[in-house]
């Protein structure tokens, strides 16, 4: 799998941590941590059985989670 942007969303949700990023250098990291906070509760909660149902790595279903967040495991998810 491809960890490079599959559509627009996934490159907005890339653009999120770039924002976060620069707060996080503005001493405003509150967005950065929350940011990778919620995508690890979905990686923990929703993608990773997903990527064991589907047999995908969980190390790339991590990373893809962290990255892109619902953007990457919904379509996943919703295929038959």
């Amino acid at each position: 799998m491809s960890i490079l942007p599959k559509d627009i969303h996934q490159g907005i949700a890339l653009g999120l941590y770039g924002i976060a990023g620069i707060l996080a250098l503005l001493k405003k990291p509150i967005l950065l941590i929350s940011l990778v906070a919620a995508h690890l509760c979905e990686y923990l909660t929703i993608s990773r059985p997903l990527a064991a149902e589907k047999a995908i790595s969980q190390p790339s279903a991590l990373i893809h989670t962290l990255l892109y967040g619902f953007t990457w495991w919904k379509p996943i998810k919703n295929r038959h």
